[in-house]
């Protein structure tokens, strides 16, 4: 087949441009392989660039973690760090810069508690109500409320407005004085008889008629006597005072006014006014309150015990055992206070039986204001409380204060004296309440150990240092 030159030409032309670009597409690929060789690079380089996005992942999520825990100033222990942190060691000097205090442990049967709710209330023995004794108008109130008064201090002034009480004294004034004339005439006639007795022959007849109307007065000034007495015994329960009496008795006066007085109490103790509940110029009938005193030394804590409770209550009642009081309030606790009876019946809607206790109580303060005298008391009548009643013994245990334990990374702890300084041990706490915490004698400590029991947490602050500064512990 012949081909022309045209066509030779065109032909070349085409295998040199066919030619061109194999040897451009090798510039663009000097490194290129077969297609095994090939898919292993990429996934070599696949994995590189995995593990430097890992690496940089990680970075960041330390630098969010320091910035969220800079935020909440909180530092968190991880847990490997627990292990180094057994052996980390704090110095004498360290300890004695803190204020640590250390006491040995010792093994000793432990009475845990069941809190019951109670109220501390005033002594219902100690409580006065001073009431009007007859219809009246307060004229004068002495003693401002929540004053302290003493027995026999004035505490109001009345006027009479009841009209009986007024009739009554009128008849006491009558009696009186018909007493008196009933006494005159028995007299003359006693001396009269006298007379009679000296004479020398005296009229039989006479002397009999006289002795006859002598024994007629005599039982006529009985008679106005007991009239009298029981009058004034009668005002005496209206509220008149003794010399009051007198006088009306004696001289025939007449009360117009009534004076109220603090009553004595056993061991005559000050008692505060708690209730004031009239007014100056007000009017009030027989038996209104118009003061409410109450005695404030000793008090009455009343619990509220459940059915299921009542089993300790009345084993401690029985037994006489020590109970406790807890101030939620303060955290206070009090201990040694003896169940002295336990209430008969149920409540038919709470279900609830109270038991009693006493719980002396102590001045804190004294101070005066325009002439009155008031008391700041150790308790209060009204504070509500937890009554800790001890349920069995049980043998053998470490019992610590609350503040020798501290709490991190999920575990408790304690700090235990080593020969020249001290370590953190791991405990396992069998029970715990706000005052103390039980420790079981497997639970990682040893008899004769002696633990910090006080500044717990400035030991645990200042052991966490050396693994800031080493890099064992991490921030978040």
């Amino acid at each position: 087949m012949r081909f022309s030159k045209k066509c030779c030409w065109s032909l070349a032309i085409l295998v040199l441009c066919f030619l061109m670009g194999v040897a451009c597409k090798k510039a663009d690929h000097p490194h290129e392989h077969d297609h095994g060789q090939e898919h292993a690079h990429d996934h070599s380089h696949d994995h590189a660039h995995a593990h430097e996005a890992q690496e940089h992942g990680h970075e960041h999520g330390h630098e969010h973690g320091e910035e969220h825990g800079e935020e909440h100033g909180e530092v968190h222990v991880h847990e490997e760090d627990h292990v180094h942190d057994q052996s980390t060691h704090l110095d004498p000097e360290t300890l004695k810069q803190i204020g640590a205090k250390t006491e040995a442990v010792r093994p000793v049967d432990y009475a845990p508690s069941v809190k019951i709710p109670g109220e501390i209330r005033a002594d219902p023995d100690r409580r006065v109500i001073i009431s009007a004794p007859v219809g009246a108008r307060v004229l004068a109130l002495d003693v401002p409320p929540h004053a302290a008064v003493r027995a026999g201090k004035r505490l109001a002034l009345l006027e009479l407005t009841d009209t009986d009480i007024r009739h009554q004294q009128i008849r006491a004034v009558e009696i009186r004085t018909e007493l008196l004339a009933a006494r005159t005439e028995r007299d003359r006639t006693r001396a009269y008889l006298l007379a009679l007795q000296g004479q020398a022959q005296p009229a039989a007849a006479e002397k009999r008629r006289v002795e006859t109307d002598l024994q007629v007065q005599q039982a006529k000034v009985r008679s106005k006597k007991s009239s009298l007495q029981a009058v004034l015994s009668s005002l005496k329960l209206a509220g008149f005072s003794q010399a009051q009496l007198d006088a009306l008795e004696k001289q025939g006066k007449v009360v117009t006014r009534i004076y109220l007085y603090a009553p004595r109490l056993k061991k005559n103790p000050d008692m505060e006014v708690i209730s004031r509940p009239v007014q100056v110029g007000q009017s009030v009938l027989a038996g209104a309150p118009i003061y409410e005193l109450v005695a404030l030394d000793r008090l009455q804590v009343v619990g509220e015990a459940f059915e299921a409770d009542l089993p300790l209550v009345r084993r401690a009642a029985k037994e006489r055992l020590p109970v406790g009081l807890l101030f939620p309030a303060t955290r206070r606790r009090i201990d040694d206070l003896k169940i002295y009876t336990v209430e008969g019946a149920l409540d038919g809607e709470s279900r609830l039986a109270h038991f009693f206790m006493w719980l002396a109580n102590q001045k804190l303060a004294t101070g005066s204001n325009e002439g009155h005298t008031y008391q700041d008391w150790e308790f209060r009548a009204g504070e509500r409380v937890q009554i800790l009643v001890p349920e069995q013994k049980v043998e053998k245990r470490f019992v610590l204060p609350v503040e020798a334990l501290v709490r991190s990374g999920g575990r408790q702890w304690v700090f235990r004296e080593c020969e020249g300084g001290c370590d953190r041990v791991a405990v396992q706490v069998e029970s715990i309440d706000e005052r103390l915490a039980i420790i079981p004698l497997d639970g990682g400590l040893n008899p004769g150990d002696r633990v910090v029991v006080s500044g717990a947490l400035q030991v645990h602050l200042a052991l966490q240092k050396p693994e800031q500064d080493t890099g064992h512990g991490h921030r978040h």
